[in-house]
């Protein structure tokens, strides 16, 4: 199969079009209606929310950024990205915490170890397959999915209240995701 109908099979070609449109707007609601309340409620915390939104922007840019990368396999572009990373934050990390005049307990440094090379290793092994076979669009929308997993995680283990707008919120999302992938005819 040819390289430009394996991008056409695959997104890899995007360009943007009323449903990627659309998608991005029903997304980014669905977002804002999960964050409303703790932005206008009794413990608005809009520092908190506003963090949450620039998180979903720099994944969305993130995803964007990294599709205009040399095509490499998923593991080698995620190796020099954790080498990249460790080498801007290691020297703040010396700098800041002094890590030589600290003790660690074998549990805190397994519990980093596991950090580091787990979800962190992984999952950044994870967005450079998931970039490569469908494309930045499709990962950056799966990001808004972010704050409805955390909204969620607190009803089941914090025991927060399943609201109305939660749910809407969910649905304009998927909603908005479902969008981005439909094609233009023509």
């Amino acid at each position: 199969m040819s390289k430009e109908r394996l991008a056409i099979q695959y997104g890899l070609e995007e360009s943007l079009n009323r449903f990627k449109i659309l998608g991005f707007v029903l997304g980014i609601t669905g977002v804002a209606i999960v964050l409303w309340p703790s932005l206008v409620g009794a413990h608005s915390n809009l520092l908190s929310g506003l963090l949450i939104f620039l998180a979903t922007f720099s994944y969305a840019i993130n995803a964007i950024l990294v599709r205009r990368l040399p095509s490499y396999t998923p593991v080698v572009t995620a190796a020099g990205v954790m080498i990249i990373s460790s080498i801007a934050i290691v020297p703040l990390w010396l700098w800041q915490d002094l890590p030589w005049q600290q003790s660690y307990s074998l549990e805190a440094t397994l519990s980093m170890l596991w950090l580091g090379v787990g979800p962190t290793a992984f999952g950044t092994i994870l967005l450079f397959a998931v970039i490569a076979t469908a494309g930045p669009t499709f990962l950056s929308y799966i990001n808004y999915v972010i704050p409805i997993v955390a909204y969620f995680t607190g009803v089941l283990l914090l025991g927060e209240v399943i609201e109305w707008h939660s749910l809407a919120a969910m649905l304009l999302i998927i909603l908005g995701i479902a969008l981005t992938r439909k094609r233009v005819a023509g």
